[in-house]
């Protein structure tokens, strides 16, 4: 009996084991063969020629901002691209570019200029992007900026920065109000916008009445929804919070900010003003040497 049981055990142990095993390789056969897919769409690097892809240099992309309104690809890292990327550009990593890009473009009334921008050490990889969507729609045009996102920083043109206390260039563009000059400012300056950048689960819970709330994370989508010619007040849900929304404002031209040091919550619970110490009015008073000397 013992015998039958343990037997059947096995039998168990080794039908979990083989299914496991087939379930892995199932897996790992349908990750090799989306890998496949997706590099199909791409030209093989040895069949890139430099000539065969547009470039455009940084002030030509500035022109064309300025003019065109092109959709700008940036196909680097969402890491990166959050650290910092150009104004109104959108993150698609290169491998989902074909996928995610095709249906835009598909769309009527889709942007007929598309510039993509990298790294500036990988230029082929950027090209080779470029070139796998670009014989699909004969009837726009696609470049890529030439020396990647890295080259129009340093040259100085406009960017979006997520916001780092520990930048001494980020810290510079933040003009900081105290929650007590804040909450004075908000009960009598009636023009001056107040500006909430919580999460929007957050800001329904409790708010300030006269506030607008724009969450940080669609600042740039909705800035105008804001006006560059009044005063803002922002605040987030953190003084890290708070700190990054300055940043943001000021990178996309709003210069008229004052960012609160703190967050939402120092706004409602201000800390006390802090009193003045009072002096010590006994002249005859005389500080008795036990009292400072630690030695006994």
């Amino acid at each position: 009996m013992n015998t039958t049981t343990n037997k059947k055990n096995v039998y168990a142990v080794l039908i979990g084991v083989i299914l496991i095993v087939i379930t892995l390789f199932f897996s790992l056969g349908m990750s090799f063969f989306q890998k496949k897919e997706i590099q199909s769409f791409l030209p093989k690097e040895e069949d890139i020629s430099f000539s065969e892809a547009s470039f455009v240099s940084n002030q030509e992309l500035q022109k064309m901002i300025s003019s065109d309104n092109p959709l700008l690809i940036d196909i680097r890292l969402p890491s990166d691209f959050y650290s910092s990327h150009n104004i109104n550009s959108i993150n698609i990593e290169n491998q989902y570019v074909i996928e995610t890009l095709k249906p835009m473009l598909e769309k009527e009334n889709s942007p007929s200029l598309i510039i993509f921008i990298g790294y500036e050490d990988q230029t082929t990889l950027t090209m080779q992007v470029r070139n796998a969507i670009a014989p699909l729609f004969s009837n726009k045009t696609f470049f890529v900026l030439s020396g990647g996102f890295s080259l129009w920083k340093s040259e100085g043109y406009p960017v979006i920065n997520a916001g780092d206390p520990t930048e001494p260039s980020d810290q510079a563009k933040i003009e900081y109000i105290s929650p007590l000059d804040a909450i004075t400012l908000i009960k009598t300056d009636g023009d001056a916008i107040i500006l909430d950048v919580r999460e929007t689960t957050l800001y329904a819970r409790d708010y300030i009445d006269i506030s607008k709330n724009i969450p940080l994370a669609q600042l740039e989508n909705k800035k105008d929804d804001l006006s560059r010619g009044s005063l803002i007040l922002t605040y987030g849900n953190d003084a890290l919070e708070s700190f990054q929304a300055g940043v943001r404002l000021f990178d996309l031209g709003f210069f008229q900010v004052l960012t609160v040091n703190g967050g939402y919550k120092d706004l409602i619970q201000p800390p006390p003003p802090k009193e003045d110490p009072q002096p010590d009015t006994n002249s005859d008073s005389k500080t008795n040497p036990t009292d400072t000397n630690p030695s006994p």
